[in-house]
């Protein structure tokens, strides 16, 4: 009983930090929503912090050691950034709510979003990122591109359309069915336009 009424309040405030971001939402929103009274939700989370903190957690955990086995495999450089774009494309259509919730969470509580990351996961050494990029170019299988440029560019091909998902639904008619397949079939603009960019 108490395991699942736990988990049935983290899977509630999951949705709702999701839609609503951390000061948008209240301790009251996630009781009401999870169908349980204050004092319970309170006994298992003291306070909205340590809820968010839980969150942040469990929903980092996945992700940066599947892109981490990505870039530590000896894959070829060019299969690695296909790799990776369907990974970060298949996680943000399974949570639509993700890019637009980290842009606000990284500006209005950046402390709490990086500390909670980088305590609770091991996130891709930027670092080696770089080395990675360096390394393919001295070994003159890439165009010398300003690493930094690139993964910027790689991280704007990816989440501009889900950041702005909801205009372009509006504009372009599409419903969310269809949204989805031109975001699977995106994958591979993104692909070419990246290693077109860069391959010698």
């Amino acid at each position: 009983m108490g395991e699942t009424t736990k988990q049935k309040i983290i899977n509630t405030a999951i949705k709702i930090f999701l839609e609503k971001g951390y000061n948008g939402t209240t301790m009251r929103d996630i009781s009401n929503a999870a169908q349980i009274n204050k004092g319970l939700l309170h006994y298992y989370f003291k306070s909205k912090n340590a809820l968010f903190v839980e969150v942040l957690q469990i929903g980092a955990k996945d992700f940066p050691p599947k892109l981490d086995r990505i870039l530590h495999s000896d894959k070829p450089f060019f299969e690695k950034i296909a790799l990776i774009v369907d990974q970060y494309i298949e996680l943000l259509i399974k949570n639509p709510h993700l890019p637009p919730f980290i842009i606000n969470e990284l500006n209005q509580n950046t402390d709490v979003f990086i500390d909670t990351l980088s305590k609770s996961v091991d996130t891709p050494n930027i670092s080696f990122v770089l080395s990675l990029i360096q390394d393919e170019i001295s070994k003159a299988h890439i165009k010398p591109v300003d690493p930094f440029q690139f993964i910027l560019d790689t991280l704007s091909l990816i989440l501009y359309p889900f950041l702005v998902k909801p205009a372009f639904k509006k504009i372009s008619g599409l419903n969310d069915e269809q949204f989805i397949d031109l975001m699977k079939r995106r994958k591979k603009t993104i692909v070419d336009t990246l290693i077109n960019n860069i391959k010698i």
